[in-house]
Parts: structure tokens; sequence; C-alpha cells
């Protein structure tokens, strides 16, 4: 049986490691992280190639997956709503899909607190030498091991990030935290606000059911590393139940 390494525990590399295993390799997945990725982002947009394990091979539905958003709409300046139009979006917390993975793949050979430290080509076979000092080999190793990829930086030293143009703050608010005006505008629906430099969004997303809001701005390279820096532009506000306020609000999709 040909044996496969995948580098990296998250939602690449959990779905390559179902589709080897499927297709009959013996397979391992390394994670660095010394805990279970429970913590991570907030809402994702339920895109088919996003969730078509769950849906083909996991006996998920994709009415399961999720909560649905049936509206795109766009916000003025005064909160009313100016343009709408009917949309067909699902939206799904990171965790909701995670959870999803790693339960069709099980935890026996999901390896937590196991980074890469070195590659190398030995014959026919790769060896993954591990920062604990482990060696293991492989007929294939999958790097997906995100935007910090140990791998890449291994196999590709001369790459580094380059700066996108903006930078975007994202959070969330629990549901019973939204007035009731609030929460018939937004929980059915993807919602814009365009700002000068940037715009706000907000959908809704499950595991728990909460309403999630970016804020995507315009910002200089030699600010944006700044943890001090906020948008100059404030933006309008929905008021919660309980006194607390959340963005609302950007850029259509193309």
């Amino acid at each position: 049986m040909m044996r496969a390494i995948v580098i990296g525990g998250s939602l690449g590399g959990l779905t390559a490691a179902l589709v080897l295993r499927d297709q009959g390799w013996d397979v391992d997945v390394l994670e660095r992280s010394s805990n279970p990725l429970e913590g991570r982002g907030t809402g994702i947009v339920a895109h088919p190639s996003t969730v078509r394990y769950l849906v083909e091979r996991a006996g998920k539905s994709i009415g399961d997956i999720g909560l649905p958003a049936h509206r795109l709409q766009y916000l003025g300046k005064d909160g009313s709503i100016i343009d709408e139009q009917p949309c067909a979006y699902r939206f799904a917390s990171y965790v909701e899909l995670y959870r999803g993975l790693l339960d069709a793949f099980g935890t026996e050979r999901y390896h937590l607190s196991s980074e890469l430290a070195r590659l190398d080509n030995r014959g026919a076979a790769a060896t993954v030498s591990l920062t604990d000092g482990q060696t293991l080999s492989a007929d294939l190793v999958v790097c997906a091991d995100g935007i910090r990829s140990t791998g890449r930086r291994i196999m590709l030293p001369d790459t580094e990030p380059r700066y996108a143009g903006y930078v975007a703050w994202r959070g969330t608010v629990d549901i019973d935290q939204l007035s009731g005006r609030s929460a018939s505008m937004l929980l059915d629906a993807f919602t814009y606000r365009i700002l000068p430099r940037g715009h706000l969004l907000s959908y809704p997303h499950s595991w728990p059911e909460r309403l999630c809001a970016v804020q995507l701005a315009l910002v200089p390279e030699h600010r944006a590393g700044r943890p001090s820096h906020r948008p100059a532009h404030r933006p309008e506000r929905c008021q919660g139940r309980a006194g607390r306020t959340c963005p609302i609000g950007p850029d259509p999709p193309h």
C-alpha cells in the first residue's frame, strides 16, 4: 500500500487525506498545533468545493451545513436598504466544517503536536523530519500547512508573502444580542455597506448561531503591521438588546 503524509490538519489537509485514503492510500495527518483546531476563524462561505467531500462522501446534506442567506442587500448611510436581490449563499462556521471532516477521518491517524522541520528525497521516498526528532518516510507528502507553510519555505525558500493592500477585521455577535429590527434585517441576508476606502459586510453562520461582521479597509503597507491601527471611518452600527453594538455593512461580489 502506498503511504502518504499530509502536513497540516485543517480543512484542506483533512480533505486531501480523506480523498487519498478513499483511493487506497495509507495516510497520516501531522498537525503542529497541540490542540484540535476549533477556535479558528468565524464564518466561511460554503462554496461547493468546500463542502463537496462532506456532501458526496460523508453523507451530509447541504441543507444540514451552515445557514442560508436568501437576500443580497446593500445599506445606505442611514441604515436603510438601498438595493436588494435574491441570492442562494450558505455560510458555515469553521468548527462545523472542521468537525465534520475530522469525524470522517478519525483521530487515530491525526497527530497533534507534530511540526515539520525538514523535507528530503531519498531514492523513491520522501523523508519528513519533525521538530521533536522523529523521522518518517512516505511515497507522497502533501503540504497543506497554511499561509505560514513550513513546506513552502523549505521547497521555495526565496518566496515571500506580498501585502494585498487591505486589512480585514472580523468578529461575531450572538443572535440574542441583536435587537428585533437588526435581527430581521440581517439574519437572512448577505449585507454590504460601501465605505470610501473599503466596505463592511455581515452574514449569518452556525455552530453556534451568530452574525459574522467583517470590515475591510484599504491600508498602506507601512501602516498595516501596526496593531494599534483601526479604521479611520467609524461605521454605522446595529444596536443589540443588551446595549452592545455590532458593525453592519462591504464590495459587491464580482
